[in-house]
């Protein structure tokens, strides 16, 4: 294949990256990639295990010299987040991302880049294909379905392990290693309503323009939620003149923050409505950050559809949207600037068969503290009995506390002020990382993550730096060469 990156360092790990963005790896959809990843064992002749979850770890056994030194595991997620812009056309299941150079960084046409975590899948299989490379024995284990609720992690037989220390690859700030993550659990919101035959004037509202990002890392950058807007732009006009919900859609994945939200609603006058839009709309610009400032309200005429919601059933749903926790919950009391707890409203959903009507939410909440996850989960029971719906938990993951005596990190930061002349910092992050569930299997497992800069994951503007993945791959060497 035609590499764009040629010429580029590192490149092998480039090289591998461009394979494997060739290959449609969203979660759930990751067999393929580790059809590539088991391929690549066995032209090596390297010792492979997989699993029906698709997870696949590869061992090397060390170099001359390295023999004596403690083995370590190298991961990351073989998934990716599949998301693309209203007018890009691509398919998730059969086309390959079109990666792009920007002013030194990987970028793709259209689409998420899948730098989370082609990266670490990169890099692992450079390292494994380098025989110049010194290193203790390596297992390096790519896992499945990270992105979606982390199934791949949890359903490994960590028996296989040898290793008690792990580098995960799976972060996004170069220089900064993660020593701590939060847990997480999701939660559907179901809502069952009986349509009546649709009446009046038609028209389409779409809240469009926001940043969206990561709901963990930058859950506390005030970025706007599209479903959230569009359940405080519906309230707005229902206690104005009450209407009928026909369908509502938008988000889609529950760790990203929704861009966009589209509805069709029934309404007795469509220019009144679209007025009161136009206020509702300069009101809430003048709270935006930089990062959301193409948002904008877009209303036009819709076609006449079959069915709508009650005004009852119009009013649960505006309840459910506004009411549903979401945001910065609480702030860390011990540790500055840690965000303690968040919940993102990832999605909002219509099912139409004939005159039944369901709308489902789905929702992923955070924390470092369990009692705070149970918190949120009792929260969103209460708001399912008070509004008549059902809440359902799944894809519960722990979280992930730090070592206070980490020969790991303090290998981290030696390498790093050697190779590059500056510190690096040790960091508790938000995000959720599968080192929290690896971390529970094997209590004593010594972890740290690093990663190069990125910008923007799980949004179409996602973008990595080439001189930060060259630095971060040097890093990594330089660690593996320590005896």
């Amino acid at each position: 294949m035609d590499f764009v990156t040629k010429g580029c360092e590192p490149e092998g790990v480039l090289r591998y990256f461009e394979m494997l963005s060739a290959i449609p790896r969203g979660s759930g959809n990751e067999k393929a990639a580790a059809d590539f990843v088991c391929d690549f064992a066995k032209r090596r002749g390297l010792w492979f295990y997989r699993d029906k979850a698709n997870n696949v770890l590869i061992r090397k056994e060390a170099t001359e010299g390295f023999e004596n030194v403690a083995p370590v595991i190298l991961q990351g997620h073989l998934d990716m987040v599949c998301e693309k812009n209203a007018q890009t056309e691509h398919d998730f299941l059969t086309d390959p991302i079109k990666v792009r150079i920007e002013n030194g960084w990987l970028t793709a046409d259209g689409t998420t880049l899948g730098a989370d975590d082609g990266a670490a899948v990169a890099m692992m299989l450079a390292v494994l294909d380098d025989a110049s490379i010194s290193h203790p024995t390596l297992e390096c284990l790519f896992t499945t379905d990270e992105e979606k609720g982390m199934t791949g992690a949890k359903s490994f037989d960590y028996r296989y392990l040898k290793s008690r220390r792990m580098i995960n690859i799976d972060s996004e700030d170069e220089g900064v290693a993660v020593i701590s993550s939060a847990g997480g659990e999701k939660t559907g919101m179901t809502l069952e309503c009986t349509g009546v035959s649709a009446k009046n004037k038609f028209m389409s509202v779409t809240v469009k323009g926001l940043a969206g990002g990561h709901s963990g890392n930058e859950i506390n950058k005030n970025r706007m939620n599209a479903v959230k807007l569009m359940g405080d732009l519906l309230s707005y006009l229902y206690e104005i003149e009450p209407f009928e919900i026909c369908l509502i859609s938008g988000g889609g994945l529950d760790n990203a923050i929704p861009r966009e939200c589209f509805c069709v609603l029934s309404v007795l006058d469509v220019n009144v409505t679209k007025e009161r839009i136009k206020q509702w709309e300069q009101s809430v610009r003048a709270t935006l950050t930089k990062s959301d400032k193409a948002f904008r309200v877009l209303v036009s005429k819709h076609r006449r559809l079959d069915y709508m919601l009650t005004y009852r059933d119009t009013h649960r749903v505006i309840s459910l949207l506004e009411l549903s926790p979401n945001g910065v919950l609480s702030m860390s009391p011990t540790v500055n600037g840690l965000v303690e707890s968040s919940c993102n409203v990832g999605s909002v959903a219509t099912e139409t068969d004939g005159g039944k009507i369901t709308v489902r939410t789905l929702n992923l909440y955070r924390s470092c503290v369990n009692s705070l996850l149970d918190k949120t989960a009792r929260c969103f029971d209460t708001l399912a009995y008070l509004l008549e719906c059902k809440s359902e938990h799944s894809s519960r993951y722990s979280g992930w506390l730090p070592k206070s005596d980490s020969p790991l990190q303090a290998l981290y930061l030696k390498t790093y002020r050697a190779l590059f002349g500056k510190e690096a910092r040790l960091e508790a992050i938000h995000a959720g990382l599968e080192c929290g569930i690896i971390s529970s299997a094997i209590p004593d497992m010594d972890i740290i993550s690093i990663g190069p800069d990125m910008c923007d994951i799980h949004s179409p503007d996602e973008r990595m730096s080439i001189e930060s993945l060259n630095r971060t791959y040097k890093l990594l060497l330089g660690m593996l060469a320590e005896k």
